[in-house]
């Protein structure tokens, strides 16, 4: 029973896609044919007057496509697009059929805001990103992972750290079918929380796409 207010649309609860794993599998299944594609969205120039060109960021996206290629993936990047072409792109993405991969990894590199990251012309909703992607849209990715990696600041704080006593602590003690969430199998990672700068080196590239490579 749900909390929302409003009628259930029945044609997006009832919807069948072919099984990738095991309902109890601890791991994806990553031995389909293809590891699968890898979608980067570099963005250094915009046509926006407050928006400084992104000194480093071609740094990160080499280093980026160079770690997907080693991992089998099929990459293709996508340099200062505008935001109907990095719509479009996506639609065209979550069109293709996915049966044989493995997974789906997308990546923006750009600057952002509250809520919102922006193209070569204007901004839109972080959302639209995974939005063709759920399991009612894109059944062959269904069950698969989806992952996205969006390096943006996410707002004009800075976060000063804090230093910790040297102590660990840990949060725990030392084939029928099924339905799974439409939103299942989702990794959204973003390069800093809400409110806050994300810091780039104008030289190695930002500190987020460093560490994940």
């Amino acid at each position: 029973e749900g909390d929302a207010w409003g009628s259930h649309d029945s044609s997006s609860i009832r919807r069948n896609a072919k099984m990738p794993v095991d309902r109890n599998a601890p791991y994806s299944n990553m031995k389909h044919k293809n590891r699968g594609w890898a979608i980067i969205f570099n963005h250094e120039h915009f046509d926006i007057h407050s928006l400084k060109s992104r000194t480093g960021t071609n740094v990160d996206s080499d280093n980026l496509a160079k770690v997907l290629k080693g991992l089998g993936f099929r990459v293709t990047v996508l340099t200062n697009l505008r935001a109907e072409e990095v719509n479009r792109y996506i639609i065209q993405t979550a069109e293709i059929d996915h049966s044989d991969n493995d997974c789906l990894l997308i990546a923006v590199l750009t600057h952002g805001e509250m809520g919102m990251l922006y193209a070569k012309d204007t901004h839109y909703k972080p959302d639209n990103l995974w939005y063709y992607f759920t399991a009612d849209k894109c059944p062959t990715l269904a069950g698969k992972p989806k992952m996205f990696f969006i390096q943006a600041c996410q707002g004009d704080k800075l976060d000063g750290g804090i230093t910790l006593s040297n102590r660990t602590e840990t949060d725990g003690s030392s084939s029928t079918s099924y339905r799974i969430p439409i939103h299942a199998d989702f990794l959204i990672v973003f390069s800093t929380v809400p409110g806050y700068y994300s810091w780039r080196n104008t030289t190695r590239g930002s500190w987020f796409m460093q560490a994940l490579c």
